[in-house]
């Protein structure tokens, strides 16, 4: 994997299925970036409470207690610009609402899925948001405040 960024990302990992759990941790770190792992979303936001700060999430559908999308917007009521890609079984997205504006900052990888999908999906979101970074829009990632547009 060549994906090249100006530093190690603070990655959060939400995903049950034990084994993609360590493949995506061993992705994420053979290419220089530190992973928090959590198997539910209720432990992904225990550590949102604990004041953990992420510049990507991955984010799996179909945890055990409830689907990511309400994760989603947890994450994004409190890191706006937060890129998310979202790893799914499904085909598409649930027909829950996710903020049209936000929609830019979210890739889809389809299960199963390797490292190759993964690094589409990271140039894909990640260009994305720098792309409005550079713009001068405010994001809120990576310590970037986000202000009200």
């Amino acid at each position: 994997m060549t994906l090249a960024c100006a530093g190690p990302l603070r990655v959060l990992v939400v995903e049950d299925e034990v084994m993609l759990l360590l493949m995506l941790e061993a992705i994420l770190t053979d290419i220089g970036h530190c992973p928090t792992l959590c198997s539910t979303q209720a432990d992904a936001r225990a550590q949102m409470r604990d004041g953990a700060c992420f510049d990507l999430a991955i984010i799996d559908l179909g945890l055990p207690d409830g689907n990511g999308v309400g994760l989603i917007q947890a994450l994004w009521a409190t890191s706006p610009g937060l890129p998310v890609i979202v790893s799914t079984g499904y085909s598409e997205l649930p027909a829950e609402p996710l903020p049209a504006e936000r929609a830019g900052r979210l890739a889809l990888v389809a299960k199963p899925y390797g490292p190759d999908e993964l690094e589409a999906a990271m140039r894909q979101v990640l260009g994305r948001v720098r792309q409005v970074f550079s713009s001068g829009r405010p994001v809120g990632f990576a310590g970037v405040p986000a202000q009200p547009s």
